[in-house]
């Protein structure tokens, strides 16, 4: 009788083992994968696009009026600022003119926040709440790998205090949008030896 029950038990062990799979297509895997995907990465706020000649780098000086943004990083904490009125030679010209400008340069908070190297900080990161659904793992065309469609739920999380400022969040409309409770993404995972990832976590890897 011993022995049958020993028998009995193998398969319910065999399938057990077959959920540990890390390259089988369930929600367990792919959540764990957008979750390494998200840890690396964060909801970031600030000035993406801005012309300089060289690195974005601090201290960094706006002419003029249009410094909202900036403002409103400063008000936050992030920033602090030198606001004056300098002389400058007149572009392709003679003589001087008179310009207002501010310097807005990185407080310690500022340092800590801030997102690569950019003129963005972090305002937190997503954290995979559900899968809601995801694409029969297929082939890529002249590729070999396996990919799937995943669509899923996120909210944002280790949103730090300032990231609810007033006036961050009239600067950069966008970022309500990013920290809302619960939102719907979309992601194209790629099955590896080791399990899923994400396509771009994987792209990165393969061309570093």
């Amino acid at each position: 009788m011993r022995s049958l029950a020993v028998v009995a038990l193998l398969p319910v062990l065999a399938l057990a083992g077959c959920g540990d799979d890390p390259q089988a297509a369930t929600e367990g895997n792919f959540k764990k994968a957008l979750n390494q995907h998200y840890e690396k990465s964060c909801i970031p706020v600030g000035e993406q696009f801005v012309f300089t000649m060289g690195k974005a780098d601090f201290p960094y000086t706006v002419e003029g009026d249009d410094t909202r943004p900036w403002d409103a990083l400063t008000s936050a904490g992030l920033l602090s600022v030198k606001d004056e009125t300098v002389q400058k030679p007149v572009l392709f010209g003679m003589g001087t003119q008179t310009v207002h400008q501010k310097t807005y340069s990185l407080t310690e908070m500022g340092k800590a926040a801030r997102y690569r190297n950019s003129f963005q900080f972090c305002a937190g990161r997503y954290a995979v709440t559900s899968i809601d659904h995801f694409s029969e793992p297929g082939t890529v065309p002249g590729g070999g790998q396996k990919i799937s469609e995943v669509v899923f739920h996120v909210t944002a999380t280790d949103v730090p205090d300032w990231a609810h400022n007033s006036n961050i969040q009239k600067a950069f409309p966008e970022l309500a949008t990013a920290l809302q409770k619960d939102s719907v993404q979309k992601a194209v995972m790629v099955q590896t030896n080791k399990g899923w990832m994400d396509a771009d976590d994987f792209n990165a890897a393969t061309t570093n």
